[in-house]
């Protein structure tokens, strides 16, 4: 997906132009890869391993094949939906349960809220989408406004940034798709301003600035920009790169950055600052996608055998792939040491979505959409 933004008029202007890639998974065997070019450059930052004596602290907590799923911050209870819609809950220490039909059909994205048990949930496909917010608790769904093409939680979760194409009538007189926030408690939303925008990703990191980015494929350049609600001003925040994909860092202050360079001893993930746009290279290759972040930390699931030419459009949709458990260390910039090991004897996995919560790391397993819990407490 190419995409330009411009402002024309005062009008936030992003043109989009390329393919759709979906997050929902599709099953295929893997497909072996060429082997990684070792990468010489002398600010690749340096691997130190410490391989854990032990695998027996891997988990399945799922009954049946998850789409994906959350973990509540406060209470550390994970939820999940099947493959169907059905909402699932797996309080700490006690057997999954079973809650209600969502109704979600073609499900496509999951977003759960900073705090608490809400989540959104995107259902469709472009052109024909529509979004709702789960509510474990009252087992009811809250619907944003018919229209919506994107949604963001803003940092205190009480509020979702949107992006709403205009009506038929509105599209005929030429008005903008509307850039609006929702307000959960009222159920109404507050125009924002008006863009002109196809097949973006939103991403309110900060109280006053809105993440605007493309939507990964591999091959066309991509960027992220920062809107800010104040002073109602555009900024880039990343530079234009083939195949761009990035992770934000809870609080927006870090992203991690997969592109994929022609030269592949440049490729692979880079911790970005956005204020400054400069960036570290990691000597790990894999997409942000399956990478989480903790504070200082972040987890990320390094495929053994990879290739970055075709990310990130090869993982989503042709194969699997077959990772160890990495720790990184924000502030020096460095993979600290490894948590889990695919080895021989071991079980696979091809991690996606990892989530830090107390001494546990969760996953979603793609072999069979298990969702996995990692001690690691016995690391």
């Amino acid at each position: 997906m190419r995409t330009r933004i411009l402002i024309i008029g005062g009008v936030l202007v992003v043109i989009g132009l390329g393919l759709y890639v979906s997050r929902a998974y599709i099953f295929k065997f893997a497909q072996p890869a060429p082997a990684q070019t070792e990468s010489t450059e002398s600010e690749t930052t340096p691997i130190v391993i410490e391989t854990p004596e032990t695998q027996e602290a891997l988990t399945v907590l799922s009954p049946t094949p998850a789409f994906d799923y959350w973990v509540d911050s406060l209470d550390r209870t994970v939820y999940f939906l099947d493959l169907k819609g059905m909402l699932y809950k797996i309080a700490a220490g006690a057997a999954p349960e079973q809650l209600f039909s969502t109704g979600a059909v073609d499900i496509a994205w999951i977003s759960a809220a900073p705090k608490g048990a809400l989540a959104i949930v995107k259902n469709g496909y472009p052109g024909h989408e529509f979004f709702s917010i789960i509510n474990p608790a009252t087992k009811s769904a809250q619907f944003l406004p018919i229209g919506t093409i994107a949604a963001s939680w803003s940092p205190d979760g009480k509020q979702v940034v949107i992006l709403k194409r205009p009506s038929a009538d509105d599209a005929r007189r030429g008005i903008a798709q509307h850039l609006a926030i929702f307000t959960l408690a009222t159920g109404k939303s507050t125009l924002v301003t008006e863009l002109s925008m196809t097949d973006v990703l939103l991403d309110w990191k900060k109280l006053k600035e809105i993440y605007i980015g493309s939507r990964p494929a591999a091959g066309i350049p991509g960027s992220w920009w920062s809107y800010n609600l104040d002073k109602k001003t555009l900024k880039p925040i990343t530079e234009e790169l083939p195949g761009l994909s990035v992770a934000w860092s809870p609080d927006g202050a870090l992203g991690l950055a997969f592109a994929n360079e022609t030269d592949t001893r440049k490729a692979g993930i880079n911790v970005i600052a956005p204020d400054t746009q400069q960036g570290t290279r990691l000597n790990i290759l894999t997409v942000p996608d399956k990478c989480g972040f903790d504070g200082t930390m972040a987890y990320c699931a390094e495929p053994l055998d990879t290739t970055p030419e075709t990310l990130p459009d090869s993982y989503y949709q042709h194969t699997y792939t077959v990772d160890n458990i990495l720790r990184i260390n924000l502030k020096s910039r460095t993979v600290e040491a490894q948590l889990y090991s695919s080895g021989t004897g071991h079980t696979a996995i091809d991690a996606y979505h990892p989530t830090k919560v107390g001494n546990s790391l969760y996953f979603i397993n793609r072999y069979d959409n298990g969702i996995y819990k990692l001690d690691l407490s016995v690391q």
